[in-house]
């Protein structure tokens, strides 16, 4: 129900008034004076306020500042001054200030409801024409938003492909690990699943152990396919992959921790690793996850100078690096995603 608020200290005029407003079907709040009128504007937010102009204590002139200084909280309120004094320049003044009509005295009640019913319509359409515009705009940035969110998706695609490009020349450049870095993937994924990462994470995961040895690009051919094992000499060449391999993504604004996984899948958890010896939290989660996963695909695979070991001796001695390589809050978890393997 429209509530209406007729503030006059005039008694027996707001006493009629207020019942004009009740037999129109409207709900009324009444106010002696121009202070507690405005009290009751702020407290009860009434749709229409039908306001003396001079009244003791605070007159009209005021109450209307206050509530059009207040637009949050007042802009689809409708602001009607009753006078007997209502010349051409006050009119004026008062539509200036906020005002939306006047109403002179003595008061034909006829003319009171049909001008609030006209302001009534009018704040209507004002809101309706409002929420129309909104409407149009929610649709248009939802129609923006699909854009985006599909641009995104192929962004994220295409950078996909790319990193599987860069994957398949380290397999090229290093034939003894091909499909080492796939299957790296594949089992970081998996343990971050089960550690409850999100799509976003796991995407990220998946792209940093398909390129998590990219520095051997940097390593000289003859060492990467050495049939044996490596001299004191080449395995320090070889431990410069990481280093490398941030080198060549450090300036691609990945929106995951690419170069960090890339640098620290040597780390150790217990800072004995390489190639800058951080421990425990200072290695980046996926990095800790993508070194579960990469000790555990190269065991089980064959190598020039070894055969691949069985899967239960590959979990034991996994077990045995608990705490030392890697960490036991993931570990724990990991061994048994790797046992269902």
């Amino acid at each position: 129900m429209t509530v209406v608020l007729c503030i006059e200290d005039e008694d027996l005029l707001r006493r009629d008034i207020l019942l004009e407003l009740r037999e129109a079907g409207y709900e009324t709040l009444e106010a002696p004076d121009g202070d507690r009128g405005l009290r009751l504007i702020f407290d009860s937010r009434p749709d229409v306020v039908l306001c003396d102009i001079q009244m003791p204590v605070m007159d009209g002139w005021e109450v209307l500042r206050q509530v059009r200084s207040t637009p949050d909280q007042t802009q689809d309120m409708t602001f009607i001054f009753m006078t007997a004094f209502a010349d051409r320049s006050d009119i004026i003044a008062g539509k200036g200030n906020g005002a939306d009509d006047y109403i002179t005295k003595p008061i034909d009640f006829d003319l009171m409801l049909s001008t609030i019913q006209a302001q009534l319509d009018k704040t209507r359409r004002i809101i309706n024409g409002r929420d129309a515009k909104l409407q149009k705009l929610e649709t248009l940035l939802s129609s923006e938003q699909s854009q985006l969110m599909a641009t995104r998706e192929q962004i994220q695609v295409n950078l996909m492909k790319l990193v599987s490009a860069l994957s398949r020349a380290i397999e090229i450049r290093d034939p003894y690990t091909a499909g080492h870095q796939r299957g790296v993937a594949d089992i970081a994924v998996a343990i971050g699943q089960d550690l409850g990462l999100s799509d976003m994470d796991l995407c990220g995961i998946e792209m940093g152990a398909l390129i998590h040895d990219c520095g051997k690009l940097g390593i000289p051919a003859e060492i990467l396919t050495f049939p044996g094992r490596l001299s004191e000499q080449q395995f320090s060449l070889v431990k410069q992959h990481p280093e490398i391999g941030g080198s060549i993504v450090a300036d691609i604004q990945f929106p995951w921790p690419i170069e960090k996984i890339i640098v620290q899948h040597h780390e150790r958890f217990d800072g004995q690793g390489y190639p800058y010896g951080l421990a425990g939290d200072d290695i980046c989660l996926e990095a800790r996850i993508v070194a579960i996963a990469d000790n555990y695909e190269a065991m089980s695979s064959h190598r020039p100078y070894r055969s691949a070991l069985k899967k239960w001796r590959t979990l034991e001695i996994m077990r045995e690096m608990r705490g030392t390589y890697f960490d036991p809050q993931i570990l724990d978890p990991a061994l048994k995603v790797l046992e269902r393997l």
